[in-house]
């Protein structure tokens, strides 16, 4: 996956036989995407998007805090017991919590989980006609002009 200089995913070119799977990419330019899907779907037309890949997120910190609690039934002789720090100490342990876990994500992300196939945002959608649907789009339209009477070429 390309990344921009933050580390986060940049927007690559991608191609596919249909509007919904795009299985040829990640490409550096459009011409890249429209090239490799021509080569891959040789007489079809080709569907390009540019997108950026969803990632992994990281853990919600007050998810796991409420975890912790709820599976610590053999840690207590009676249900667990509510948390000892006032409102504002569980707000900064909650934040400093989920400010280690994002640190976590954006280090070994790339090295436990796998990379996302789905699109998080896209733009530049578009279907590209090989050549030989354009050209007998052209003969077409040609033949019809001429049947018409009319002169085929202005």
């Amino acid at each position: 996956m390309s990344e921009d200089k933050q580390g986060a995913s940049a927007w690559e070119w991608w191609a596919g036989a249909n509007d919904e799977f795009y299985q040829a990419g990640p490409c550096a330019s459009r011409d890249e995407a429209v090239e490799e899907g021509l080569n891959n779907w040789d007489d079809r037309p080709v569907h390009i998007i540019e997108a950026l890949r969803g990632e992994w997120p990281a853990p919600c910190a007050e998810s796991v805090i409420d975890y912790m609690f709820e599976n610590s039934d053999d840690l207590f002789s009676e249900d667990y017991p509510d948390p000892l720090g006032t409102k504002v100490d569980m707000e900064m342990a909650t934040a400093d919590l989920q400010c280690a876990l994002d640190k976590w994500m954006d280090k070994w992300r790339h090295t436990i989980f796998p990379t996302p196939t789905a699109f998080r945002a896209s733009r530049n959608r578009e279907v590209v006609l090989p050549p030989i649907i354009v050209a007998a789009e052209a003969i077409a339209a040609f033949a019809q002009a001429v049947h018409a009477g009319e002169p085929p070429c202005s």
